[in-house]
């Protein structure tokens, strides 16, 4: 076999694994690709658009120097010279070629991250939907998709977890619940909202038992921009209101101007 087609042969085979390399190197999880390995898959990729799209398709100087690689009967200077001209466009082509190789996968992956959170809002939005129509267990199943996903935004995770202590409010579920504004509260430490759910279900769920803590969690809900209204109208601590402590806390948190 002449020693063309074998390099043609080993060329065109590394081309394809070069080219498997880069696509699997874009993936999640990929490890970095090291600086020889870009080399390498600019070079195999090179070959493979230098090979078929110029030496094959278009009549040129190129193609007739990639053809005396496969003449028993040329002289090693011409092999040597086709071998070089081949080496150094496949190259040139390798570096464009991996380079936009590179930016499409990047901008695929880029589409795909978007295309997954948008479907995640969408589950996030039709979960609250489920709630509001009495259907708990129909936005658990939806939120517990979201909450094992690695693909979801901070606040997307946030407003998933408030809806799911909603949905198990619904059932009950008080100590859970609890446990889920807990979770937003961490993940979305500004919003007020998920302070005082937190302080209404920990209310509902140990009625008496963690007043220290229901008190201090509606505190800072009121420092952050909860109206002292919502507090006094809000059927979960409807039992809180009728504590003998609360008409003492609640005319010291009145008392006390809100931080701007």
């Amino acid at each position: 076999m002449p020693v063309g087609v074998v390099i043609f042969i080993v060329v065109f085979c590394g081309a394809l694994g070069g080219l498997s390399q880069s696509l699997i190197g874009r993936l999640p999880g990929a490890e970095p690709e090291q600086p020889w390995r870009v080399w390498l898959t600019r070079v195999f990729i090179g070959a493979v658009t230098a090979v078929v799209a110029v030496g094959f398709f278009l009549q040129s100087d190129f193609s007739e120097a990639i053809g005396k690689l496969f003449q028993p009967t040329s002289q090693p200077a011409d092999e040597f010279r086709a071998l070089m001209l081949l080496s150094s466009v496949s190259l040139a082509a390798g570096f464009t070629g991996h380079a936009l190789l590179r930016r499409m996968s990047s901008q695929l992956l880029k589409l795909d991250t978007e295309i997954k959170a948008l479907g995640g809002q969408v589950k996030i939005s039709d979960a609250a939907i489920a709630v509001r129509d009495n259907d708990p267990e129909r936005a658990i199943e939806l939120l517990t998709s979201i909450l094992d996903s690695a693909d979801v935004s901070k606040l997307d995770r946030a407003r998933a977890h408030g809806i799911m202590a909603n949905a198990k409010k619904k059932l009950r579920l008080f100590a859970e619940a609890a446990g889920h504004v807990d979770a937003a509260h961490k993940l979305s430490p500004e919003d007020y909202r998920y302070l005082f759910n937190r302080a209404c279900y920990r209310w509902l769920s140990n009625n008496g038992g963690a007043i220290d803590d229901v008190f201090r969690d509606l505190k800072e809900s009121l420092d952050k921009g909860l109206e002292f209204r919502d507090i006094e109208q809000d059927e979960d601590l409807a039992t809180l209101r009728k504590h003998e402590r609360f008409p003492e806390w609640a005319k010291s948190v009145r008392q006390v101007p809100k931080h701007t």
